[in-house]
């Protein structure tokens, strides 16, 4: 199963919804493909808007985390977690996982998921 950010999906429809329109924002009622293509993208929309959301938390890999130490391995992309007490590769994930606070996130202040 693949998460996704359903907000901007909704968002990239509504544009995509818009942009099917003509200038004065209407459909050419002559316009047999304009208007599939509105009614396809109506309902596509509808269907985001309307899909359940799944049960998931963020979580905050190795390499993100207060906890995990880099320099405490000798292997690059290891590293020693103080909490669990071994090591762990930076893109592993535990329940007491904390974002640092110090360091800017990799992907752009998103939690990995």
């Amino acid at each position: 199963m693949r998460y996704i950010d359903a907000d901007a999906l909704q968002k990239r429809f509504e544009t995509f919804k818009s942009n099917v329109l003509n200038k004065d924002g209407k459909i050419d009622e002559y316009d047999g493909f304009q208007k599939c293509m509105y009614l396809t993208v109506c309902a596509c929309l509808e269907e985001v808007v309307t899909a359940p959301t799944a049960d998931v938390a963020p979580v905050v890999r190795c390499k993100d985390c207060k906890h995990w130490n880099a320099q405490a391995s000798c292997v690059d992309g290891c590293g020693v977690c103080d909490i669990l007490c071994f090591v762990t590769r930076e893109d592993f994930y535990c329940a007491y996982g904390k974002r640092q606070t110090n360091v800017a996130p990799m992907n752009g202040g998103e939690d990995d998921g």
